[in-house]
Parts: C-alpha cells; sequence; structure tokens
C-alpha cells in the first residue's frame, strides 16, 4: 500500500515558530516601548515660570507703592497719625496692615506658581523650585519699594538724613514680608503637591 504524502509536511512546526520568534523579546533587543524616555529641562521650566510669576509678585508690589504714594484723605490721615505716634506702634500695626493684605494675594500667586511649575516639570520639586524663582524677584522688588516711597515721601531723595533714619522701618517693614514669603512657599508646596503628577491620575 503506497504511503499518502503528508500535506503539512512543508509548513514549520509550532515550536520552531516560537523558538525563532523568542529572541525578538530577549533582553538583547527589549521592546520598544520600554525604552526610557529623556527627561524635561526642569531646571529651565522653573526658572521661566518663576520670572513670569515674579513678574506678578513685582506688579503687585508696583500696585502698592502707587496705591501707598498716590495722595488719598486715608493715606493722609494715617500719615499724621502715625507722625504723632512717639511709640511708633501704630506705624507698626500699618506695616503689618499692608503686608497682611499684599501677603494674602501673594499667597494665592505662590499657590499657582507652584501648581503650574509641578504641572510643566512633571515632578514636584520643580514647582517649589518655581516658587524659590518667584520669591527671590518678589523679595528684590519689595526691598526697592521700600526705598522709592521713602524717596517719595523725602522729595526725590533731597532729605537724605529722612531716607537713613527710615531704613530702621525698611528693614522691620522688609522683614515682616519675607515672613509672610516663607509662609507662601509653604503654599506654593501644597500646590506643587497638588500639580505634581500621579499613577493612575
Amino acid at each position: 500500500m503506497q504511503q499518502q504524502p503528508d500535506p503539512y509536511a512543508n509548513y514549520p512546526s509550532a515550536q520552531s515558530l516560537y523558538q525563532t520568534a523568542q529572541p525578538a523579546y530577549g533582553f538583547q533587543q527589549p521592546y520598544p516601548a520600554a525604552q526610557a524616555v529623556p527627561g524635561r529641562p526642569t531646571g529651565r521650566i522653573a526658572f521661566v515660570r518663576g520670572l513670569f510669576f515674579g513678574l506678578i509678585l513685582i506688579i503687585l508690589v508696583a500696585g502698592w507703592v502707587t496705591a501707598v504714594s498716590l495722595p488719598s484723605g486715608l493715606m493722609d490721615s494715617i500719615h499724621n497719625a502715625e507722625a504723632a505716634d512717639v511709640t511708633g506702634i501704630l506705624s507698626f500695626l500699618v506695616s503689618l496692615g499692608i503686608s497682611l493684605v499684599q501677603g494674602l494675594i501673594a499667597w494665592i500667586i505662590y499657590y499657582f506658581a507652584g501648581r503650574s511649575g509641578a504641572r510643566a516639570g512633571g515632578k514636584m520639586s520643580t514647582g517649589m523650585y518655581t516658587c524659590l524663582w518667584a520669591t527671590l524677584w518678589y523679595l528684590i522688588a519689595d526691598f526697592i519699594a521700600f526705598f522709592i516711597l521713602a524717596g517719595i515721601t523725602a522729595n526725590g531723595f533731597q532729605d537724605v538724613t529722612y531716607v537713613v533714619n527710615a531704613i530702621p522701618g525698611i528693614l522691620r517693614s522688609f522683614s515682616i514680608d519675607a515672613m509672610l514669603a516663607l509662609v507662601g512657599l509653604a503654599i506654593g508646596a501644597a500646590g506643587a503637591n497638588r500639580g505634581a503628577p500621579r499613577p493612575g491620575r
């Protein structure tokens, strides 16, 4: 009896197909989806966004200088009361009140600065560095603003003695703003934590 030829003899076996395809998934040839993705330039992101939010804070300081230096009945009353107060307590309370109002607005800006930096950089630390850059520009502008106000009060720095005598008050008010800026950094950290990406989100 003549043996019939096997119709599947010319086809490769399942085992040979497996052995041929297996090296493509070995350690020598990793699957393309597992390739490492280059990191983002987080330093540049923090600087640029810190500069942006720092400019917003500088505008806030400029608005404060404009509001305080413009003549008004309220500001005239405050200046007269401060001049009559020998102890200087009223002057301190006025400076504290202005700093608190300015600080509350700055805290909102800090929060969004941290959140924006963390989202753009992909991690919380980028948001924190964004807030640090913004704080640097803010404190520089704030320190200069105090001397501008002293110069306006002294008729364009003509009365140098007044400006020199105003330095202790400037440093006192600046220290208040610096402490409020530290609180702003903590609020910025909360924003960075909120904006940082999480697995599954």
